[in-house]
């Protein structure tokens, strides 16, 4: 399966983490980025399924549209689900920037999670 790892330039800056699934694209909106060193905490927002064009886009969304301003791949790649449980999602990714295992907790209520790289599997 394909990710695709976006900066964007909405009402606020964040990165966006797409992930390719069966039958949609799960997302995840994470304010200060990816960590790139191990367990380092960031926060990840967990945002609407999205539709297949958006592992593709590069650009900017229009005022007026949701998620309106710039967008810009940073990295695109695929990745392998280890683990999936209602509250943890262990994922290994093989892209050119983003690589390695990290892991998504629930976090609290709702769509926040917690994201972490690990040093190995």
């Amino acid at each position: 399966m394909r990710f695709t790892y976006h900066e964007h330039w909405a009402t606020r800056h964040h990165f966006d983490l797409r992930l390719e699934r069966e039958d949609y694209v799960q997302s995840f909106a994470i304010p200060k980025g990816l960590p790139l060193k191990p367990h380092i905490r960031r926060l990840a927002i967990e945002t609407e399924p999205h539709p297949f064009w958006i592992l593709d886009f590069e650009g900017v969304i229009p005022e007026g549209y949701y998620g309106a301003g710039e967008m810009k791949i940073v990295d695109t790649g695929t990745y392998e689900i280890l683990k999936e449980t209602p509250k943890e999602l262990k994922i290994k990714f093989n892209g050119s920037k983003i690589k390695g295992v990290y892991v998504f907790v629930k976090y609290g209520k709702g769509n926040r999670w917690l994201v972490f790289r690990k040093n190995s599997i």
